[in-house]
């Protein structure tokens, strides 16, 4: 049985979950903030491969303004080979912001890139997950 702090979650394996940045000083949510964990661990194996993808959409999360088109879409797309990991953001949409996003994902990743270009280690955000067995990279 697993304790509170342990509790599991079930997610289908090639899939991008979105998870709350929050402050833990703050209950307020900021949309523009996520941190995105690919899952991608070929059925159990930590050499899965694959390409998910989703489309995230927010807005300032204050006010109404999301009724007048003010809210931003981003398309995100993460490929694993072996022990790499490209990680793609694509804007197709911006009028609440560009978004400032973290990656979470297995720590014996040798490689990760976000946007082409090789992301940095970052402290874990709002609550770790994987046991330790996960790491956070961020742009540079």
């Amino acid at each position: 049985m697993a304790r509170q702090a342990e509790t599991p979650i079930f997610v289908r394996d090639a899939t991008i979950l979105p998870l709350a940045r929050l402050d833990p000083t703050s209950s307020a949510f900021h949309g523009e903030h996520v941190a995105w964990s690919p899952v991608l661990t070929g059925h159990g194996d930590l050499s899965g491969s694959g390409t998910p993808s989703t489309r995230y959409e927010f807005d300032d999360g204050m006010t109404f303004a999301f009724t007048k088109g003010r809210h931003s879409i981003v398309k995100i797309t993460a490929e694993r080979t072996k022990d790499q990991l490209a990680v793609t953001s694509k804007v197709r949409r911006d009028k609440a912001g560009l978004g400032k996003f973290t990656f979470t994902a297995q720590a014996e990743l040798r490689e990760v890139t976000i946007n082409g270009k090789k992301a940095q280690s970052s402290p874990a955000q709002g609550i770790a997950i994987g046991n330790g067995k996960m790491k956070t990279w961020c742009t540079p």
